[in-house]
């Protein structure tokens, strides 16, 4: 009843042998994702609506934009999109705290049908979130939060520009020293590393560079 009203799809092929060992009969069986597409994505765009108090057209246009940012590397779009997010946070839930900012842009990657990964481990260290993209693409995040008061955060723009410069070569840095890129690359066809810097309660830098090279772009 399940499989045929929709709620469950294959989810891949196996095969199982129900014969002898002189005789093999191989029987096709299947396995199921539960919950399917349909039902999974309007799950997500739910707690996408509920959490970041946006609709669902704008979960959608989020969900675009957000893949497209990371495939074309484009910092611009990356910083406003995030940026956006947070202007929909209500003042009092906002937790000035570099985890509660890891754990609300992975809720979104996760809610824009991005596989996102917590404290992706290797030898010298965890990284924030591993992103699995199309194909083989994988994306490593490193964030950082400069934690500010209401008057700074509003009037010091030079001040602004100069810590989250600071914070995202903090992260940039984590990610070239304890090598995170390191784990994914016999099995990925692109690696992109990303550093995130949040300052106060709103304000978002973006940095995208090359795992094996020293300069990076910020927006």
């Amino acid at each position: 009843v399940l499989f045929h009203s929709g709620y469950l799809t294959i989810d891949r092929l196996i095969l199982e042998n129900i014969g002898t060992e002189r005789e093999p009969d191989m029987e096709e069986m299947f396995t199921f994702k539960i919950p399917n597409r349909e039902v999974s994505r309007h799950y997500k765009s739910f707690c996408f609506q509920q959490i970041f108090d946006r609709t669902h057209e704008n979960f959608v246009a989020f969900s675009e934009n957000l893949r497209y940012s990371l495939l074309k590397k484009d910092t611009g779009k990356m910083a406003e999109i995030l940026g956006g997010l947070l202007f929909g946070i209500v003042h009092k839930h906002h937790e000035p705290d570099e985890s509660f900012y890891h754990s609300l842009f992975q809720t979104a990657f996760i809610a824009a049908g991005l596989e996102a990964k917590s404290e992706q481990g290797g030898s010298r260290g965890n990284s924030d979130i591993a992103i699995f993209l199309d194909g083989r693409v994988r994306v490593v995040t490193e964030l950082k939060y400069v934690r500010t008061d209401e008057t700074s955060a509003k009037s010091d723009t030079d001040r602004a520009r100069e810590e989250l410069a600071a914070a995202l070569d903090k992260a940039e840095k984590a990610i070239r020293e304890k090598k995170y890129a390191e784990p994914f690359k016999l099995v990925a066809s692109e690696i992109i590393c990303l550093a995130l810097a949040v300052r106060g309660r709103d304000e978002v830098a973006v940095r995208f560079m090359p795992p094996d090279e020293p300069d990076g772009q910020s927006a």
